[in-house]
Parts: structure tokens; C-alpha cells; sequence
């Protein structure tokens, strides 16, 4: 072997053993305060020990913590590399961050949990700072520390293959590999009692449970897994040699390391907080001149409950108990009736906070029989080709947003819901809504209120269709996790006796016909409810009316309701509401109306909420043919007085028709001075020019669509 060689072999092999030679002791007496302590007395005691170290700069022209982890974390089998630490990659340490090509400073206690960022303190503490690489940097994220099973393999970074650490796609949990997990968690162990909240500095703590990616609380996890972690992966030498380095420069030491039995003393015996969330379910319906009440519990974090609420209805008034329960309740009247009011209640313990958000759908007391409780689907059309319709029916007593609800489906008995298809509009009470594809037959389409080609409106005989109440199944058509066919090539009607939606598919309230059976669709019937639906005609215009454009149209109507009264009439051309009458006679006017052939027609509404819809009326409009002739000026009528002027002159000129005419005052060379518009008519028109002229010659030009004037003036 050449001597050359021998040598850079030579050392290369000191520095590697050097690597693993424990570079100081622990100082004599640092630990001595702790003895005969634990728990909370012990945490605070090595607090006091460690507290107020040498703070480094993240990024400086002088030592910063790039300098101390190319020492700290050190590649033992290559002395000028760093080792990643979840990753295992040696990456050369002195590329630092290399525009992404090179490696990272990972803060192992996520700095967005707390939001201390990269600041001196928490944010340059090398105890808990690592080398990685910058994608498997990037994969961590914020992801709280937890057993998991997706091994993550790095595929995007400059440095890239299996890396023995896991996550997940379902949780945000991450898992390092086997070597370091109890170095992860004794670093979480040191900066939750390093940091307890004093001097500006966050107060870090332990919990059992999954954070939120964006929640900034100062909190990590999951303990009980990191004690696991801490006894499984024991304390070895490149912790040591991490901690004697570090001490080097901050002058603290990780007690963790030091004396790992610290750990049991301080959290064997300790229960760590569950997740901060309410453990009561919203009270969402409200009568109005009935008392409301949602009686809130709560359960989970570190300190002291707060219960708040952030958005309400004026009618509803919240008690915070401060004992984790909270009572919100009031009166609606019936001013509310028919309103979905939203509600926020916000839960704080000092340190995370969670909030609870939904909707209180306040209905008006109604006694009489065959009232649902709820919407509920009232027919199921699954025919030949693409004949598939779904009718959904409202019996509740009160119209309904149907923004609320949404149709989901489950393809094959297989999986989850589906995205879903939110229904829009309002559906009257007594009134059904169906839904249908837009390739289905005439006979469908004439009675759909909406049609999509939505994965929800491709359904065969097996999938299972749901109506959701925000995130709530309310009922079910078909079987869930299961794949067989339930109503292939069949046509369903919800029997009249059910008056309730039911999440469990039960074929005894259904009645079957044959397929491409359509005659029961836009209709449903229920036992008990007597509410008959109004009638309603146009009796002015009649159908084959012809109108001139930009005439005033009145519209009137006759309306009756067998069983009560009438609320309202609204009118339509086409989609367009024109206007609405609750007097009888019913009527509007349709002022300036446009040219073209309008249908009109005339929705009567009865004080149960019932609608029935006018047989359509259509008319012609036409065009006036004297609006398309301008307003023109005969060659004698545009004269100005006096000409030549000093001050002002009047322009005097007289129209054959009311409208606009355009003056232009020009230079006699051509140059545009003044640009107005008059509006002029049958008798004499008179407006004054000049004011703004200087001493010159110049052109008035007089310009209608059909008629142009040109006028030469002075002036002196």
C-alpha cells in the first residue's frame, strides 16, 4: 500500500473510533438538587438545572447551529457527511441547505406546535434539532409521534430510497426507524421540561392524541408512545457524544440521556390529557314559543374549561358553568320559523382550543296528523337505460333549505359515501323534489326539479343510496356493505303509512312496480296530512296576446285554497320572478317590456306552505318600429343666435321625436374642443354655447342617428 494511502486510511479510522469516545463526563454535582424527587418536583428541579443556556443563531456568519449539528450529528463511517435522522442518509455536511439539494436543521418538536419558529430559544435549541434531508424533512411535516405502518420511502429528494421510517395516510403520525425512536423521544422529553412557559418562552407539554395539522397549541404527542419508544431504543453512545457536544456550547445537558430512570419518575405515574373536544351532540331543531336547550360537556386538556359562543341568534343565551358544562337556551319566536340560525361554541383550556359549529332549524308547532319528522325519500326509479330518478318528499310542516341535505351514494356495497350531490333551493312543505339524469325519458324529465349526471344519479340495483342532514345519514335506499341487488330494474313509491325517513333500508315500506313505471313520480301522498295545494290561474293576459315593446304588461290572477288561505301569488316570465301579491285581486305589472315571446305563468302559496302552479299564459311581444326611428332634425330647424358672439351664443333647433343628439364643437381646422349629449323633442330646444371658447372661428356639429348638422360660428 502506497504511504499516501496508508495514512489517509490511518486517519480515517481515528476519526471514526474518535466518534464513539465519550467526550466528557457529566459535571460534578449537576444533578445533585434531584435527589429523592419525582413528578411534577422533579420536572421543576431539572428546569431550574437547565434553563438559561447559551443561545446559538440559526443561520450567522459566526457559530450558528449549522456549525454545531455538522458536529453533533456526524456521519461515523465518513466524518465529513451528517447522518438524516429519520432518513439514515448521509448527505456531505458542508453543502448545508444547497438551494434543496442538500439537507435540513429538523426541529423534532414540530416549531409550529407552539409557533416558535426558528427563533433563539426554542428555535436553536440543538437538543432537539437534527440533520435530514430536505424531502423526508418535508414528508415529517408536523406529524405528531405515533405508531404507524406505511413505510416511507423517499422518492422526490436528491436522496432518495427506503428510509425505515413509517407513517400514514389516514393519520398525521409519523414513526422514525427502530434506531433512533428512543433518541426522538427522549428530545421531546427534554423540551417539555426545559420550556415551561416563563421569560417569554412557550410552555411545552405532553399529550396522548393526533394534533391537527394546523393546530399551534404548545403541545406534542403521543406520550404514551414515546415512553414506549424511550424504553424499547436505550440510550447509546452518539446520544452521549450528542449530549457532551452540545453541552460544549450551551452549557446544559439533556437529563434524559444523563440519567434516563428521570423519565419513569417524572411520567410513569402521570395520566397525560386526552384530545380538548365537546362531548355533547348540538340540539338542532327548535319550536318556536318553546323553550330550546343544549346541555354542553366537554372533556380533555390540561387546565381550566372556557366556554364561549363566538356566533349565535340573539333569541339564544349561553351559561358558562366553568366546570366543563354549559347550557345554551332561549325562545324562538315565530319570527324565526323557517331560518336555519348558526351557532359557534368555542372550548378553551389555556392552551388549545376547539371549536363546535352547527345550525338550530327553528319550525313553527304544528299538531296535525301525518307530519313527518324529518325529509325522507318518497320514490326510487331504476329503469331501462339511463331512467333513473329519485324523489325526495317534505311532510315536516315548515319549508326546507335544501342546501342542508345531501345524496350520497356507496357503489357495488363497497367503500365509503360518495363526494355527494348537494340539493339546492327550497322545497316547500306538502311538496317533492325529484332528481333525475339528464338522459332519462320525457316522462322523467317533465317532473324533475333537477337533473345531473353525478356519479350519485348513476346507480344500478346494488348501490346504496343515503340522504345526509349536514354529515348525518337520515335515510337509506339499499343495503350498505353490501353488494347484491336490492332493486334492479324496479320502480319503488315510499307506501303512504311512512311518515319517517329510516336508516336502516327495510323493503316492507316500499311498494314495487314494474320497471319504467314514471306515472307515480312528482307526487306523494301521506295518511294525514290533509293539506290540499291551492289552485291558481292567469285570467289577464290570455294565451296569444300580442304587446308592443316598452309597454307596461298587467298581469292578474285568481287563486283559491280549499283548506285555508292564500299567502302569496308570485309571477314569472319564464325563471324571472316579475313580483308577488298577497291581496287579492293577485297582480303586477311588467313594466318596459322586451320584444320576444314570453311565457308567464303564476305560483299561488297557502298558509301551510302548499303551492300549486298556473297552466302557463304565452305572449308576443314585438318591436315598436317608431323607437327604431331616431329623433331627426329637419335642414331649417338648427340655427344659433347671436353669430358672431362675445360671451355666449344659443343654439335653438326643433325635433321630430323626443331623444338624444349629440354635439360636437370642432376648431376650424378640425380640432375636437367639446363633446355633450341633449336630449331634444317635438317644440323648440334651446342650450348656450361658448363659455369656454376662446376668441375663434369654429364648426357645431349636431349628430342624431339619422340626421347631421353643421353650424359655423364666431366668436369675437
Amino acid at each position: 500500500m502506497p504511504t499516501s494511502t496508508f495514512l489517509r486510511a490511518l486517519i480515517t479510522c481515528v476519526l471514526i473510533l474518535s466518534f464513539f469516545i465519550v467526550h466528557a463526563q457529566i459535571p460534578d454535582g449537576y444533578y445533585s438538587e434531584t435527589e429523592g424527587k419525582s413528578g411534577e418536583e422533579l420536572k421543576t428541579t431539572l428546569y431550574n438545572i437547565i434553563k438559561e443556556h447559551i443561545e446559538f443563531p440559526y443561520t450567522a456568519s459566526t457559530t450558528d447551529v449549522w456549525d454545531i449539528l455538522k458536529e453533533t450529528d456526524r456521519d461515523p463511517n465518513n466524518p465529513d457527511n451528517v447522518i438524516g435522522i429519520y432518513s439514515n442518509f448521509s448527505i456531505p455536511a458542508a453543502i448545508e441547505y444547497n438551494n434543496g439539494g442538500g439537507w435540513s436543521r429538523e426541529h423534532v418538536w414540530a416549531k409550529s406546535r407552539g409557533d416558535f419558529g426558528t427563533d433563539k430559544g426554542a428555535g436553536t435549541d440543538v437538543h432537539h434539532l437534527r440533520a435530514e434531508d430536505v424531502s423526508t424533512n418535508s414528508a415529517r411535516s408536523n406529524r405528531t409521534f405515533a405508531e404507524c405502518s406505511e413505510p416511507y420511502t423517499d422518492a422526490s429528494g436528491t436522496y432518495q430510497g427506503s428510509t425505515g421510517s413509517f407513517t400514514s395516510s389516514s393519520e398525521l403520525v409519523w414513526q422514525p426507524r427502530s434506531g433512533v425512536k428512543g433518541d426522538v423521544a427522549r428530545m421531546i422529553f427534554y423540551m417539555a421540561t426545559r420550556y415551561e412557559g416563563f421569560n417569554g418562552e412557550p410552555d411545552l407539554e405532553l399529550v396522548d392524541y393526533v394534533l391537527e395539522s394546523t393546530d399551534k397549541s404548545p403541545i406534542h404527542g403521543k406520550l404514551s408512545e414515546l415512553l414506549a419508544w424511550h424504553i424499547e431504543d436505550p440510550v447509546d453512545d452518539f446520544e452521549r457524544r450528542r449530549n457532551d457536544i452540545i453541552y460544549q456550547y450551551q452549557k446544559n445537558r439533556n437529563p434524559f440521556i444523563d440519567h434516563p430512570e428521570y423519565v419513569e419518575k417524572i411520567w410513569d405515574n402521570t395520566t397525560p390529557p386526552s384530545a380538548l373536544s365537546f362531548t355533547s351532540t348540538p340540539v338542532t331543531e327548535a319550536i318556536s314559543g318553546e323553550t330550546y336547550t343544549y346541555s354542553i360537556t366537554v372533556t380533555g386538556g390540561s387546565g381550566t374549561f372556557a366556554i364561549s359562543a363566538s356566533q349565535k341568534p340573539l333569541w339564544l343565551s349561553l351559561t358558562d358553568n366553568s366546570n366543563g358544562t354549559a347550557v345554551l337556551t332561549g325562545i324562538p319566536t315565530d319570527a324565526e320559523a323557517g331560518m336555519h340560525h348558526n351557532v359557534q361554541l368555542d372550548l378553551t383550556d389555556g392552551t388549545s382550543s376547539v371549536s363546535q359549529s352547527f345550525a338550530v332549524n327553528v319550525t313553527t308547532a304544528d299538531t296535525s296528523p301525518g307530519v313527518a319528522t324529518e325529509l325522507f325519500f318518497s320514490e326510487y326509479v331504476e329503469g331501462s337505460s339511463w331512467n333513473k330518478a329519485l324523489e325526495i318528499a317534505n311532510f315536516t310542516g315548515s319549508d326546507i333549505d335544501l342546501s342542508r341535505y345531501t345524496l350520497v351514494k356507496q357503489t357495488n356495497g363497497a367503500g365509503s359515501w360518495s363526494s355527494g350531490l348537494v340539493l339546492p333551493g327550497v322545497l316547500l312543505n306538502g311538496e317533492v323534489f325529484v332528481i333525475a339524469h339528464p338522459s332519462a325519458s320525457a316522462s322523467i324529465i317533465a317532473q324533475a326539479d333537477l337533473t345531473s349526471a353525478n356519479a350519485e344519479m348513476i346507480f344500478n340495483g346494488n348501490d346504496a343510496l343515503g340522504l345526509l342532514k349536514g354529515e348525518a345519514l337520515i335515510d337509506i335506499i339499499g343495503y350498505f356493505d353490501d353488494a347484491s341487488d336490492y332493486a334492479k330494474d324496479v320502480t319503488m313509491v315510499r307506501k303512504s303509512s311512512v311518515g319517517s325517513p329510516n336508516t336502516t333500508y327495510t323493503t316492507s315500506e316500499w311498494d314495487r312496480y314494474s320497471s319504467d313505471t314514471f306515472t307515480y313520480l312528482g307526487r306523494h301522498t301521506l295518511d294525514g296530512f290533509s293539506n290540499q295545494s291551492p289552485t291558481v290561474s292567469i285570467t289577464s293576459p290570455t294565451s296569444g296576446a300580442t304587446f308592443t315593446e316598452g309597454t307596461t304588461i298587467s298581469i292578474t290572477a285568481d287563486a283559491a285554497d280549499g283548506d285555508g288561505t292564500i299567502s302569496k301569488v308570485v309571477f314569472y316570465r319564464g325563471s324571472v320572478v316579475l313580483g308577488e301579491d298577497s291581496i287579492s285581486p293577485y297582480s303586477v305589472e311588467w313594466f318596459d317590456a322586451e320584444a320576444g315571446s314570453h311565457s308567464l305563468t303564476a305560483v299561488a302559496v297557502d298558509n301551510a306552505g302548499a303551492s300549486g302552479t298556473a297552466v302557463p299564459v304565452d305572449i308576443t311581444v314585438e318591436t315598436d318600429v317608431t323607437t327604431e326611428a331616431s329623433v331627426i332634425i329637419p335642414e331649417n330647424k338648427v340655427t344659433i343666435y347671436p353669430n358672431p358672439f362675445y360671451n355666449y351664443a344659443t343654439f335653438k333647433l326643433t325635433a321630430t321625436k323626443t331623444g338624444p343628439a349629440e354635439v360636437n364643437i370642432y376648431t376650424i381646422d378640425g380640432k375636437k374642443l367639446e363633446n355633450r349629449l341633449v336630449f331634444i323633442g317635438p317644440g323648440l330646444q334651446e342650450f348656450e354655447v361658448g363659455g369656454a371658447l376662446s376668441k375663434g372661428i369654429f364648426i357645431a356639429e349636431i349628430r342624431t342617428q339619422n340626421s347631421v348638422h353643421y353650424v359655423k360660428f364666431i366668436k369675437q
